[in-house]
Formats: structure tokens, sequence, C-alpha cells
């Protein structure tokens, strides 16, 4: 969803909540820059993996759990 700096100063409060039962991050436009709206749960919850990323041996670990940390060519060898 994109939407223009004018509209959302006329439509703020039925634009949160459109975004809030979307889950989805919409992009506010103007002429000088962009900005984006987006749930403050969806934010917390980048800020939060962000920060776990942060550390090389989190990100490590989180990689592991989930099997992206290793080739699955490297484990037939």
């Amino acid at each position: 969803m994109s939407i223009s700096a004018s509209e959302t100063r006329k439509t703020l409060c039925p634009l949160i909540g459109r975004v809030n039962e979307s889950h989805d991050a919409g992009d506010v436009v103007s002429r000088k820059s962009n900005a984006v709206i987006m749930p403050a749960e969806e934010y917390a919850a980048s800020q939060e993996t962000a920060y776990l990323f942060r550390s090389p041996a989190n990100a490590c670990r989180m990689l592991d759990v989930y099997g992206c940390g290793s080739d699955p060519a490297d484990e037939e060898a």
C-alpha cells in the first residue's frame, strides 16, 4: 500500500486501523521524503530480530536452529 502524505494527514486514524488489520506496512510518500507506517507489533518484532542478529554468535545459533546455518551438500559428504 502506498499513500501520499497529504492523504495520510486526512485519514490517519482509519489508516492506522487498516495497517493493523492487514499486518502490512504502508509507504507514506511525499515530495521531500518517504516513510513507512506499520503495526507496532511488527516493528517491535523486526527490532528484536535485528538486535539478536547483531551478534555473529547469536546469528549462527539461530540459523542453525532453523537449518539455515549449513549447506546441505556439506552434510552429504
